[in-house]
C-alpha cells in the first residue's frame, strides 16, 4: 500500500470501530427509554392521569399543574400514608416529586387551598428495593382535642400569671424595691412559660416585654446547642 495511502487506511478503521456506538442503537433507546421519568397531571379532574407503574427503590415522577389554581400534591399509599409532597405547585408549571418506594400500590392525592382532595388512580410499584417509611398526616381533627387542651392550660396559667402581678403591684405600691423585684421576676417567669400564647395578646404582650422608658426589652431563650432567639418587643429574631 502506497504511504500516502495510511491515513484514509487508518480513518477507515476509526470509523468501523465507531459505527458499534451510534446514538440510533436499539439497545440504548430501550434503556433511555426505561429510565425516562414519567409525567402525570397534577388537578382536581385529572388527578395522577398518566403514571401507572413504577420500580421500588428511587422513583421520580413529573408532576404538570394543568388546573387554573395552585395544587397541593401527595403521594400516598391506600392506607393514607404520605411519601413525598410538592406544595404549592402553580398553574401551568412542572415539578419532580423524588422519593424512596417499597413495592405496593400508591397514588397521587391533589388538593387546592387544603380542600377537598382529589385521588388519582392506583399506581402498582413491583421490585425488591425498599423505601422510606410513610408518614400519617394530621388532620384538624386530630389537632382539636390539643388545642383545646392548650386552651385549657393558657387559662389556667393566667390566673396563676393574674395572681402574681396583683402581688407585683402591691410591692410596688408599697414602695419596697426588693420585694418588687422578687415579684416581678416571679410573675415574669410564668409569662414566659405561656408558649405558643405569646403572639395572642398582641400590644399587651409587648408591653408586658418592655420596660418603663417604653425602649426594646431584649432577652435570649436557648432552643438548642449553639442556638437561640432574641426576643424583643416589636417580635423575634433568631440567630
Amino acid at each position: 500500500m502506497p504511504l500516502k495511502m495510511w491515513p484514509l487506511a487508518a480513518m477507515a478503521v476509526a470509523l468501523i470501530a465507531l459505527s458499534g456506538c451510534r446514538a440510533d442503537d436499539p439497545t440504548g433507546a430501550a434503556t433511555s427509554a426505561a429510565t425516562a421519568i414519567p409525567e402525570a397531571q397534577a388537578s382536581r379532574s385529572h388527578c395522577g392521569q398518566g403514571w401507572a407503574h413504577a420500580t421500588s427503590g428511587i422513583v421520580q415522577v413529573r408532576l404538570r399543574n394543568t388546573d387554573v389554581n395552585a395544587e397541593e400534591v401527595y403521594l400516598a399509599d391506600s392506607a393514607g400514608k404520605l411519601y413525598g409532597e410538592i406544595d404549592p405547585l402553580a398553574p401551568g408549571t412542572t415539578a419532580i416529586l423524588r422519593t424512596e418506594l417499597s413495592a405496593g400500590t400508591y397514588h397521587l392525592v391533589c388538593s387546592v387551598n387544603d380542600g377537598t382532595p382529589a385521588h388519582g388512580p392506583k399506581v402498582s410499584v413491583t421490585g425488591d428495593a425498599q423505601g422510606v417509611r410513610g408518614v400519617q398526616p394530621v388532620t384538624s381533627a386530630d389537632l382539636a382535642p390539643k388545642v383545646i387542651g392548650y386552651q385549657r392550660w393558657v387559662k389556667g396559667r393566667l390566673k396563676v400569671l393574674q395572681s402574681e402581678t396583683k402581688t407585683l403591684s402591691v410591692a410596688l405600691r408599697s414602695g419596697n424595691r426588693g420585694t418588687a423585684q422578687a415579684a416581678w421576676r416571679k410573675a415574669n417567669r410564668t409569662w414566659n412559660t405561656m408558649g405558643g400564647a405569646y403572639e395572642a395578646f398582641g400590644g399587651v404582650g409587648n408591653g408586658i416585654a418592655g420596660n418603663a422608658s417604653r425602649s426594646r426589652a431584649v432577652y435570649t431563650t436557648p432552643v438548642g446547642p449553639g442556638c437561640c432567639v432574641s426576643n424583643t418587643a416589636s417580635g423575634t429574631a433568631s440567630r
